[in-house]
């Protein structure tokens, strides 16, 4: 007990530690569902933050890597194209600007869906969700909108992952950083250990299936 305690940082308790980590990795199984780069993913607290995933922005204008959605708002709002106009050319950046805001949520909802008690405040994740959805939002409401089905398709997207996130607590809890490779090998482990154990099972299903069909035609038999 005395070195688990020793490995979290000052003032960070055991369950505030285990919120931060179900909340990266939330963000991690988001981006890698929809084949999203990441480059690393920590939950050493720093200035700012007491976790990071990093990555690559698919947009070409900013894809040195992790930057500000404000940069991105600036740089994409007043290109886009305005109302009673065709949208079609900007389809890409409508759907990029989903599928990334639904990452912002990802801490959250995964979250929802694990622990008790209310998500983290992720004011981080909701400002720049916040400057994203303003390129294709028109009003506070809409944005809102967007915000709450993004945070909810993030929350349909992790469901059927939820024994993934607990497979994973321990390796990042762990390790405390992890490079992208990493993520994806300590994925890629848990996977296979997962389908071993469900092969295992089917076997056994399949072998008691197996001697309560003979033991029904011997009864017969008598």
């Amino acid at each position: 007990m005395t070195d688990q305690v020793a490995k979290y940082p000052p003032r960070r308790t055991f369950n505030r530690e285990l919120r931060i980590l179900v909340h990266e990795i939330g963000h991690v199984l988001i981006a890698r569902l929809r084949d999203a780069v990441v480059t690393s993913v920590s939950i050493v607290p720093d200035a700012t933050s007491e976790g990071r995933l990093t990555g690559a922005w698919p947009f070409r204008a900013f894809a040195r890597g992790d930057v500000n959605a404000r940069n991105i708002r600036a740089r994409l709002q007043p290109l886009m194209p305005g109302e009673g106009v065709d949208h079609t050319p900007a389809a890409n950046v409508h759907l990029e600007i989903v599928e990334q805001v639904t990452e912002f949520m990802g801490g959250r909802a995964a979250e929802k869906l694990v622990l008790r008690g209310r998500p983290s405040p992720a004011l981080d994740d909701f400002r720049q969700a916040r400057e994203l959805a303003q390129i294709i939002c028109r009003s506070p409401k809409s944005v809102e909108r967007l915000l709450k089905f993004c945070e909810q398709r993030a929350e349909d997207l992790l469901r059927p992952h939820i024994d993934l996130i607990f497979g994973l607590i321990p390796e990042l809890r762990s390790r405390r950083e992890m490079s992208g490779a990493e993520v994806d090998e300590v994925i890629a482990a848990i996977l296979t250990r997962f389908a071993l154990a469900n092969e295992k099972a089917r076997r056994r299903e399949w072998a008691q299936r197996v001697e309560s069909a003979a033991i029904f035609a011997a009864q017969i038999k008598e």
